[in-house]
């Protein structure tokens, strides 16, 4: 695997660049570096948790319901990685990935995704 830099991305181009589970780094000026050789995604990430080494955004969705705005990290399927949050992701340099998002039931962890996250590694000072 070959990294691979893109100038110049813009907010609506973002989500189309970028894979699930294939982690990227952005530099804070519109570059993104996509297939980082040697680093992986999470694993599996359920019920809003962190997984080690990465931190779940929250407050990008727009989801709504009887209680007012959803703030959490699911964001629902039919949203994508742009407008503000990709405002964000690509002003704020970093290393992001985007995963499936799984809930757990009673009867243990769900097979298929309630939606996704936005996660960004933790800063490896």
């Amino acid at each position: 695997m070959t990294a691979q830099s893109t100038t110049g991305v813009s907010v609506e181009e973002l989500s189309d660049l970028v894979e699930f589970d294939v982690p990227f780094e952005t530099a804070g000026d519109a570059t993104v570096i996509c297939e980082i050789p040697g680093v992986q995604a999470p694993d599996y990430v359920h019920d809003d948790i962190s997984p080690d080494g990465w931190q779940l955004q929250s407050g990008w969705s727009g989801q709504q319901s009887a209680a007012g705005r959803y703030r959490g990290p699911t964001m629902h399927p039919s949203e994508t990685l742009s407008s503000a949050m990709a405002a964000h992701v690509l002003t704020g340099p970093g290393r992001w990935v985007v995963t499936a998002a799984y809930s757990t039931s009673p009867d243990g962890p769900d097979d298929e995704p309630c939606g996704w996250y936005l996660l960004k590694a933790e800063d490896r000072t």
